[in-house]
């Protein structure tokens, strides 16, 4: 079993990569929800569209994340080598 070690380029790689970018935004979705749903409840059925849209937004950010991972990017070549 291989074990799991950072390309030799990881600095660069976490300031460059889409996504990294991608997962880190919605990651930040994901931690600030519970917060948005707290100051948004009950006003007037406003909540399950908010809900949804940052639902809707996380997973957009989702798959672009999955997208930037798998195409090649401008300036980190052979990162995963």
């Amino acid at each position: 079993m291989r074990k799991l070690r950072p390309v030799e380029n990881w600095r660069m790689v976490l300031a460059r990569a889409w996504s990294v970018r991608f997962t880190a935004a919605a990651g930040l979705i994901f931690v600030i929800q519970p917060v948005v749903d707290a100051l948004v409840d009950g006003a007037y059925g406003l909540e399950a569209w908010v809900n949804l849209t940052l639902r809707a937004l996380q997973g957009l950010l989702t798959f672009a994340a999955i997208w930037a991972r798998v195409v090649a990017q401008k300036g980190l070549s052979d990162a995963d080598q």
